[in-house]
């Protein structure tokens, strides 16, 4: 028997009483719906909502159990995520206790249940209360002297629920992902293990073996069902079965292939079912030695894949509300900017399995981080007993996924270590080497044996060992932006994987109208500068402002300036990475989204509207991508071919004049192996006077063999800001075609940064922030919500500025 306890709850938190509410839900959820509090992301909201945290909640229900569930050999309450400290009673008599919201608890309940109805009672300790206390009595090295609260690092809780440099000091507590009553007797089917053995002739030999709560193999039945309904049966004898696959469809990361899912299915009578998805693919990293150091690359099917994406943060500070329409509207944004990898940051939580699914059938990889950043933990007998928990539970939950390409212990612990001036103590250090290197390679071994498993971003394979080296594993870049280094410094750098650099940004000002008054629309307005959570963020954004752009006339053009600046330094960054690829096999920048809404390293923002950068990360991880690259007196164009198959076209370029005269105008035939990078142009443009670099710029597109377009790109010879721009006389025009709208840009000369703008309509297009050499561009406009848009209505909503008009 297996009852679902979500619905029918009810949440006591004073002073505010008693609230009926289902699960999943929170203190801050609830208060918010029962408008007992404001909006905790509204202007200075955040810090009186943070103070509630200060005090215990309760949250509980009812159930009822009949004479004969009451008789069964197990009576378990199963909660999969609670959050976090808590005390758990049935009709009065406490059952157990949690202390981690990522793991998932058991709690035998037959000594304290009753036929009839029975009281559930979860008893929330407040967690800045507990992480203060934990704080005060051993004191451990963490972020909170800059940006997050005390003692985070004390509790197995989200750590940015604390604060980080890109979110709010918000730590809910509650009940998340479902509670579920067990009765039965003798053993049940817990989990079961995929392996699959590739061999030389193609075939796929898939061994299952299941695992049961008594830890004694049970018979059964198995199935796996192949993509198109075919399906083969096995018998599960001792807990094991194996079939297997003569003519297997492999499962690919997106722009390489397609993915195709088979579904398992383990039938063990009395014992119980369950069922996954698997991809038949072989899916690791190599490390291998090469003459530049030690690469880093995830290899699939045998094929090396340079990794293009973000990283991942929670996809809001209030967890109830993430539901899985939210996220696959997320995955969808990733997968039309051309991703092929994730990567989920260790200061959060594991995400739910929707997510997981969305990567599967996306052909998304990811980069799954254990949850420790940034903070030193001390490895008691309870934390270890703890942590084992989480990761027996995380690894067994996410280890069938096909997208699963990688499990890291932390995010920038070892390099904090080596380089960031902790305090030396011994114990702790060893503490650290216990935990990742020995104690969780250990457990991914035993329960994902086929999961590949790395110590901690960035690293170069544990042990201290020069951790951030661009010679070897991955790199956290961050001298532009934090180091305040201009954007070309990313050609200075050969990095094997870089799986963080980043640069700050505004989103929309229909964003921000909702965090704030018009009066607030200013960068250093107390609002504003209480949404930008790194320090000195708005003054960096000014002063890479002052190096690129002329200063901007309106807090809108501000806005607009600071997203091309975003778009400007990661473009920079990818462009240089791919141009080597197989030196380099990783660009994943920092970061997909928002956890709330304010200035940040997001290319999507809290509602889901791109900046510019996502649309360039359409552009430049194109799987067959043209860039340009200006120096030492020369225009080199480079395409790096990311698919598996030779790409064959035609190359135009050449110098045009502010009013689009050509100069210059060049064509070239090339022909470019699969998954490799070369420089198919090399154009002298170190004749060039002095007047003609500030008033003329360079351009190439892109062609296949068929003569369609597949992308054109600019570059200046002088900033942005220097360049004599002329009126492009931009104008929009809304046309509807086959009961499609698009819209037609229209220039009269060159127009740098054209950004359409629907105002608050929940429309997108398919390209925007693009340069326009011609006298016109087509877009089309995209909804991404289920109320339709009319003509009509964009025609009064839609806008259209460049470069020309920033001030």
């Amino acid at each position: 028997m297996e009852k679902n306890l979500n619905q029918n709850w009810s949440m006591t938190f004073e002073p505010y009483g008693t609230f009926t509410t289902a699960l999943p839900a929170s203190v801050y959820t609830v208060l918010l719906r029962e408008g007992k509090i404001p909006d905790p992301f509204y202007g200075l909201n955040e810090f009186s909502v943070r103070e509630l945290s200060r005090n215990d909640s309760v949250f509980f229900t009812s159930f009822h159990l009949t004479g004969d569930e009451l008789k069964r050999e197990h009576l378990i309450l199963r909660f999969d995520c609670i959050d976090t400290i808590a005390t758990v009673f049935v009709n009065g008599v406490p059952v157990g206790r949690a202390d981690n919201m990522f793991a998932a608890w058991d709690f035998e309940i037959g000594f304290a249940a009753r036929e009839g109805t029975n009281t559930l009672r979860v008893e929330i300790d407040s967690p800045i209360r507990c992480a203060e206390e934990a704080q005060d009595a051993d004191h451990l090295w963490g972020q909170e002297e800059w940006m997050t609260m005390r003692g985070y690092q004390h509790l197995r809780k989200a750590h940015c629920m604390f604060g980080w440099d890109w979110g709010p000091q918000l730590p809910d507590m509650g009940i998340y992902r479902g509670v579920r009553l067990l009765a039965y007797d003798g053993a049940r089917l817990e989990d079961f293990l995929v392996l699959q053995h590739h061999r030389k002739d193609g075939s796929v030999e898939l061994t299952v073996t299941a695992e049961f709560s008594d830890g004694v193999p049970h018979n059964g039945v198995v199935s796996v069902k192949d993509p198109d309904g075919g399906q083969m049966d096995a018998p599960l004898a001792d807990g094991k079965a194996s079939f297997m696959v003569e003519s297997p469809r492999l499962w690919w990361p997106h722009g390489y292939g397609e993915q195709p899912l088979y579904t398992v299915t383990v039938c063990a009578g009395e014992q119980g079912e369950q069922t996954k998805r698997i991809g038949l693919r072989t899916l690791t990293v190599s490390t291998a030695q090469d003459r530049w150091g030690s690469e880093f690359a995830f290899v699939v099917n045998g094929v090396k894949i340079f990794a293009m994406g973000a990283d991942y943060i929670p996809e809001d500070n209030l967890i109830p509300r993430v539901t899985p329409e939210r996220t696959a509207a997320l995955i969808r944004s990733c997968v039309e900017a051309n991703y092929n990898c994730l990567r989920v940051w260790g200061g959060g939580y594991y995400p739910d399995d929707a997510l997981f699914d969305l990567c599967d059938e996306n052909g998304l990889i990811v980069w799954q981080d254990f949850m420790f950043a940034c903070a030193v933990y001390r490895l008691t007998d309870a934390f270890r007993e703890s942590v084992t928990r989480e990761f027996v539970h995380n690894i067994k939950r996410l280890r069938s996924h096909p997208s699963l390409g990688l499990l890291c212990g932390n995010n920038e612990m070892e390099m904090a270590w080596v380089d960031w001036g902790l305090p030396k103590n011994e114990t702790l250090r060893m503490d650290y080497l216990e935990l990742y290197e020995r104690l969780l390679p250990r457990i991914v071994r035993q329960y994902a044996p086929q999961t590949f498993y790395w110590p901690a971003s960035p690293s170069t394979n544990g042990g201290f060992d020069n951790p951030n080296s661009p010679d070897g594993g991955d790199v956290h870049y961050w001298d532009v932006w934090h180091g305040s280094k201009p954007f070309e410094d990313y050609r200075n750098y050969y990095f094997r994987f870089c799986s963080e650099f980043g640069f700050e940004a505004f989103p929309d000002c229909e964003t921000l109208r909702g965090i704030g008054e018009e009066k607030d629309m200013n960068p250093f307005s107390r609002v504003m500068e209480s949404h930008q959570k790194c320090a000195g963020g708005n003054q960096k954004i000014l002063n890479y402002l002052a190096g690129e752009y002329r200063y901007p006339s309106s807090f809108e053009n501000f806005v607009y300036a600071s997203q091309l600046l975003q778009m400007d330094a990661i473009k920079y960054g990818v462009e240089h990475f791919r141009r080597f690829r197989g030196r380099c096999m990783g660009a994943v920048y920092w970061q997909l989204n928002d956890i709330w809404s304010g200035p940040s390293w997001a290319s999507v923002d809290y509602y889901g509207r791109w900046k510019a950068l996502h649309y360039a990360a359409k552009r430049f991880f194109a799987p067959v991508l043209l860039s340009i690259h200006l120096g030492d007196g020369k225009a080199v164009l480079n395409i790096s071919n990311e698919t598996r198959n030779v790409f064959r076209g035609t190359v135009r370029a050449g110098i045009r004049t502010a009013a689009n005269q050509e100069v210059l105008s060049l064509e070239q035939s090339c022909t470019v192996d699969a998954l490799s990078s070369l420089d198919v142009l090399v154009q002298p443009v170190d004749t060039l006077t002095e007047e003609q670099r500030y008033s003329c710029y360079f351009c190439c597109e892109l062609l296949d063999e068929n003569g369609s377009l597949l992308s054109r790109d600019t570059a200046l010879f002088v900033k942005p800001k220097h360049f004599e721009f002329l009126d492009p006389c931009l104008t929009a025009d809304v046309l509807l075609h086959d009961g499609k709208i698009s819209v037609r840009v229209s220039a009269s000369a060159y127009a740098r940064g054209v950004r359409l703008s629907a105002g608050d309509l929940p429309v997108r297009f398919t390209d925007n922030y693009f340069d326009l050499t011609g006298s016109r561009v087509t877009v089309d406009v995209v909804a991404v919500s289920k109320e339709p848009v009319s003509l009509q209505e964009l025609e009064k909503k839609l806008s259209v500025c460049s470069v020309y008009g920033i001030g």
